[in-house]
């Protein structure tokens, strides 16, 4: 069967002796004896980045920049390509990726940097590729490790499969006099999808609508006024939803919240002392908004007439206990987005990595939407700016730990009782959307103690998993009874219940590691034939190892087919990329492929020929 692509960017999390970041990082703890030294200690780290789109794919053109976040001033400059030793603060994916890896880009820190552990490192990784969305990660690294960044880009005409929805409309400008002004008003409205399983469409609920009025003065991101001629208005909205609480085959696995820039667990920016700078979101709804004039380039300034927005809030929305902020309102029924509820509007800073209350343009105070509900009962809140990037309708929460850096903690044994050495991966969502993490954890160590950090402070359904089967048998708290799993599944007031406690699993530990071959193949599914496949032998293939290896996949010429040895305790995703497309797998582990191999659909071509045949068909049987 054709497999389901899946998003693999994930957020904070840290297992003991393994450091994570906001986006996938894998960490083998760095040793020093500097007892005897006689120089100067070198970092030892390195950093793997990589952008990948909304179905996890790595993306091979675009660029990815170092910038300095708040409180890591000077700390950009500090990284080189790894095969130099040179400052560096931009990299090209075609130029500096390392060879094979489809656009992977290795780094290290400049041998005249400080340690790590004496000077941590807080930067931003912001990545942009042409026709996607750009996006970023902010990272603190407090540790010496091995790091793999992954930042996840959006399509701006995403699959279907993917709960995202864009639309674009174009308009004029006009130069007179050193200024650019538009011609007319310029809207641009997305709209509803209905799920169907049947074509993998995952539902949009939401929408986003943006109006630029005429007679608004527009200037690019240096300051120039924008071209004359045709101006390309585009709007991408975001569902809110979670995958796992709506439709678990759906991509990204988190629904377009796996999307959510900087992640849903982050650090922003607020001159208001009484709101924590770091903690979590939960989203009534974003979308990301550009405009583009004749020359390609970014319109960033607004001035003479404001931007107006309006973006929708699907029913049954959660509004959880404990937001911070003033202004918040909740009615009844409490717990839920109603007609009368208020919600922050925030806007992000690709630049810093970081969401900021999104200003008045009149006031120059923050937005606090008040809901309005239309005749047909659909919520919503509008709202004017200045600027366009992304936006987002959003609650913000305390962690339920002390601080960033305080964990919660908790064991994991098998189900004979021994620590677990079972690879597996961390799912907690909130019930009815908002908010989502899913951390696929990897690693050559054991997987029986678990620290995680940006624990947010409202309930969530908590699950471990392997594959799509939920681990989950039994949780033993600190202080209390054992409480039984529903379905593999723990309901908890918020992630610090599990401080202290002990997880049991269903399955006892696996045996020792062992390499097993698996056959891939590539292919295109034949757009005037269904169920009929071609092969694609011209394709880049590789796969990605959880332990952060690369292997490359040589295709047969004629079969498309590949082979590869893969140890038994890894998990592993495989990509390939052809003719401007790229797709992968979802995560599997070797002991999950079916004797047929792994089959992954690349794209879809016309496969009758001029006398009426076919051309090859693909293997129809390979599964996970």
């Amino acid at each position: 069967m054709e497999m389901d692509l899946q998003t693999k960017s994930v957020n904070v999390l840290r297992f003991k002796s393994l450091v994570v970041g906001l986006v996938s990082a894998s960490v083998l703890p760095g040793c020093f004896n500097d007892s005897k030294a006689k120089s100067p200690a070198v970092e030892t780290s390195t950093f793997r980045v990589q952008m990948v789109d909304q179905s996890g794919a790595r993306l091979n053109t675009g660029s990815i920049r170092i910038v300095d976040a708040v409180g890591g001033e000077g700390d950009a400059p500090r990284f080189s390509l790894a095969s130099g030793d040179n400052s560096k603060t931009e990299y090209s994916v075609v130029d500096d990726a390392v060879a094979g890896t489809g656009g992977v880009v290795d780094l290290n820190l400049l041998s005249t940097s400080p340690l790590i552990s004496d000077d941590p490192l807080d930067v931003v990784f912001v990545g942009s590729a042409p026709n996607f969305v750009s996006s970023s990660s902010l990272q603190s690294i407090t540790a010496t490790g091995d790091y793999l960044i992954t930042i996840t880009l959006t399509a701006i005409n995403s699959p279907a499969s993917v709960p995202v929805a864009s639309q674009s409309a174009t308009g004029s400008a006009t130069s007179a006099g050193g200024v650019t002004n538009t011609v007319a008003d310029i809207s641009s409205s997305t709209i509803t999808r209905a799920a169907d399983s049947a074509s993998n469409t995952a539902a949009v609920k939401g929408t986003t609508s943006v109006t630029v009025p005429a007679g608004t003065q527009l200037k690019t991101s240096t300051g120039a006024p924008a071209a004359p001629g045709e101006l390309t208005l585009t709007v991408v909205h975001f569902d809110n939803d979670t995958g796992a609480d709506v439709d678990p085959d759906f991509v990204p696995s988190n629904g377009s919240l796996a999307l959510f820039p900087g992640g849903l667990d982050t650090t922003i920016e607020d001159d208001d002392p009484s709101t924590p700078e770091s903690g979590s979101f939960s989203s009534a709804g974003f979308a990301a908004i550009e405009l583009r004039d004749s020359n390609g380039d970014l319109i960033t300034e607004f001035s003479g007439n404001p931007v107006s927005i309006e973006i929708t809030i699907p029913a049954g929305t959660p509004f959880p206990a404990n937001a911070t902020g003033a202004g918040l309102v909740d009615t009844a029924p409490v717990g839920t987005v109603n007609a009368g509820d208020t919600v922050p509007v925030w806007t992000y800073n690709e630049l810093t990595g970081k969401w900021k209350p999104q200003l008045d343009p009149d006031t120059g105070l923050p937005i606090i939407a008040t809901v309005e509900s239309k005749s047909d009962n659909t919520l919503f809140v509008s709202f004017e700016t200045d600027h366009l990037t992304y936006f987002n309708l959003d609650y913000w929460y305390n962690y339920c730990n002390s601080s960033v850096y305080a964990p919660a903690s908790f064991n994991v044994i098998d189900a004979a009782g021994q620590p677990n050495t079972r690879q597996f991966s961390l799912s907690y969502y909130q019930s009815g959307g908002g908010w989502a993490r899913t951390k696929r954890a990897y690693s050559l160590d054991t997987f029986s103690s678990v620290d995680v950090y940006r624990a947010p402070n409202f309930p969530v359904v908590f699950e471990l998993k392997e594959g799509s089967d939920s681990l989950i048998a039994t949780f033993e708290p600190a202080a209390g009874d054992p409480i039984l799993s529903q379905n593999g599944k723990l309901s908890l007031s918020n992630i610090c219940e599990l401080d202290g406690g002990t997880i049991k699993l269903d399955k006892t530990n696996p045996g020792a590691p062992t390499n097993i071959p698996v056959d891939f193949t590539v292919v295109n599914s034949c757009s005037d034939i269904p169920g009929e496949f071609v092969a694609v032998s011209d394709a880049t293939a590789f796969v990605t190892g959880g332990d952060s290896s690369v292997i490359n996949v040589p295709l047969g010429a004629e079969s498309g087919t590949g082979s590869a040895n893969l140890s038994s305790n890894v998990a592993f995703i495989f990509s390939a990329t052809a003719d401007g497309s790229t797709n992968s797998t979802p995560t599997f582990t070797p002991a999950q492929v079916s004797d047929n191999g792994v089959r992954l659909v690349l794209g879809s071509q016309t496969c009758t020929t001029a006398t009426g045949g076919t051309g090859a068909t693909g293997t129809t049987g390979s599964t996970l």
